[in-house]
């Protein structure tokens, strides 16, 4: 499209097509068009990504995350009732643990584990631990 603009104002005497001439001195018609479809897909993946990190936090272990897990698990925990243990297995799920893992950690059996993922997420009115780990950073 650059080219033929081009072509059309440098080659032709007077370009019925393109009307009078009123060019930023930088850049045609054409060069505009394409930077604004840049920018926009630039903003529409930038969009997606950041909404990608919404609907699934990056989990680091260690650091600043846990400290602020610490802080708002026990409100969060009074808020919704759990039970202390239903807390502890919470806490596994914000950090990123799976159901086995849970189970190893605290010395469960995986069947109790799942239990207790159930009655968390039962408690919290959320439909999987997804929703469940954006709850809880939402409410904190």
């Amino acid at each position: 499209m650059i080219v033929a603009e081009d072509a059309c104002v440098f080659l032709l005497p007077d370009p019925v097509l393109l009307g009078p001439r009123a060019y930023a001195p930088e850049r045609n018609f054409a060069e505009n068009v394409l930077m604004l479809c840049c920018a926009f897909f630039a903003c529409r993946d930038a969009f997606r990504v950041l909404s990608l990190r919404f609907e699934r936090p990056p989990m680091h272990e260690g650091g600043r995350q846990e400290e602020l897990i610490d802080d708002n698990l026990l409100l969060y925990g009074k808020r919704y009732r759990l039970s202390e243990r239903e807390c502890e297995v919470l806490r596994y799920v914000l950090v990123g643990k799976d159901n086995q893992n849970i189970a190893s950690a605290m010395h469960l059996a995986l069947s109790t584990v799942k239990v207790h993922v159930h009655n968390i997420l039962q408690k919290t009115g959320q439909p999987n631990r997804q929703a469940l780990v954006q709850d809880f950073w939402k409410t904190s």
